[in-house]
């Protein structure tokens, strides 16, 4: 072989790829539900659900603008770090209104780490 996946191969990679990517979002959100408590949790966090790895940065995805944005302005940075800690070479958290699996980024907010004011 040429060092090229299979198509076998490149599909068994991309999900454990997405598994080691599901660990460490659980346990982001436990550390968030600790932080903030189960009612706030469940009312601004719960929601979020994951979506793609590109580079540095990784795709959160929430189901309206207006939680979009709230969760941007109280979590973005907390959220970065967070990932950051998990896995250090995610610098950047991309806050999108959509499902898991929506390749779209229209309407994303990028949250860099320092700044949480969509760059």
């Amino acid at each position: 072989m040429s060092g090229e996946l299979s198509g076998y191969d490149a599909v068994a990679e991309a999900r454990s790829a997405r598994n080691v990517l599901d660990i460490h979002w659980s346990r982001i959100c436990t550390r968030l539900q600790a932080e903030v408590g189960e009612v706030e949790y469940r009312t601004w966090l719960k929601q979020i659900t994951i979506g793609p790895l590109d580079g540095d940065e990784i795709v959160l995805n929430l189901p309206t603008r207006f939680l979009r944005d709230w969760v941007r302005s109280q979590y973005g940075d907390r959220l970065t770090t967070l990932w950051n800690a998990e896995l250090p070479a995610i610098r950047r958290v991309e806050l999108q209104v959509g499902r898991a699996g929506d390749g779209a980024t229209a309407g994303g907010a990028v949250i860099d780490g320092a700044a949480a004011d969509g760059a």
